[in-house]
């Protein structure tokens, strides 16, 4: 018999009757014609067998994991980095980086794309820059793209990635780094057989964490994949209840096989 909290039980209840209802609607609208006025009409397995058969499908969600898997790369090497500085270096001022971390999570994600856009754009100073140094007459940068997904959303999250891990940083006994440059090890051997490896289950949380964020984000692909015909799962979602009327079914099986997808990476 495995001994469980009440608390974990009812708390297990409560996250139950949250969500059930809403995954138990998806279920439905996959497996039904969507009428137009929105009711559910006969029962079917067209949607999954048109997604699944679907090379777009596929392309689209390779682009997802890579931008998934990209933007948490990007973040947990800021984080790292920045904890690191942080906690392990005296450098002044490091106080402000968490006064800085915390008062970016309260701006909404679709602000910080947006500015991102201004700055990265054609028109923006960032491609100025570059095409003042090379003489180009054309922008250099097409932030309208993958990588310009993927740096976007990875930036977005690095202030979480620095908050979460500063903490593991600080909680880490500092005497191993300091036993290990004592013997003779440089900073970055230190670094990476040390720190890292102290840090490591943490940092695979965080990987996991910042994945399924990245992988169900929609503000980010909306506003630079679509204008860059760059499509992830969450925009295939978008665009098929932006239709007249809104295929509810389509999106819902877009939406089942997304929960299937992040329920396999947790488990």
């Amino acid at each position: 018999m495995f001994d469980i909290s009440p608390i974990v039980v009812v708390l297990a209840s409560i996250l139950l009757v949250l969500i059930a209802p809403a995954v138990i609607f998806l279920f439905q609208s996959s497996l039904h014609e969507t009428q137009f006025d929105g009711s559910f009409g006969a029962f079917t397995f067209q949607y999954y067998v048109d997604l699944l058969t679907s090379e777009q499908f596929l392309t689209n969600l390779i682009n997802a994991t890579i931008y998934a898997v990209g933007s948490a790369a990007v973040a947990i090497s800021i984080g790292v980095l920045l904890a690191w500085i942080v906690e392990r270096t005296n450098t002044p001022g490091g106080g402000w980086v968490l006064i800085i971390s915390i008062i970016s999570l309260g701006i909404p994600s679709v602000l910080y794309t947006i500015s991102f856009l201004m700055l990265l754009g054609k028109v923006g100073p960032a491609n100025e820059i570059l095409m003042w140094i090379t003489g180009a007459e054309d922008p250099l940068l097409n932030v309208y793209s993958l990588w310009g997904m993927i740096i976007i959303e990875g930036i977005e999250f690095a202030p979480l990635s620095y908050l979460l891990l500063s903490s593991v940083f600080r909680s880490n006994d500092a005497s191993f780094e300091e036993a290990s440059m004592m013997s003779g090890a440089g900073i970055l051997q230190t670094f990476r057989n040390i720190t890292l490896r102290l840090a490591q289950p943490a940092i695979l949380a965080l990987l996991i964490l910042i994945f399924i964020r990245a992988f169900e984000s929609f503000e980010t692909p909306a506003l630079v994949g679509l204008p860059g015909n760059v499509s992830v799962i969450t925009t295939d979602i978008y665009e098929s209840i932006d239709e007249v009327p809104a295929n509810y079914g389509q999106a819902g099986a877009f939406s089942v096989v997304l929960l299937f997808i992040v329920g396999g990476v947790l488990v």
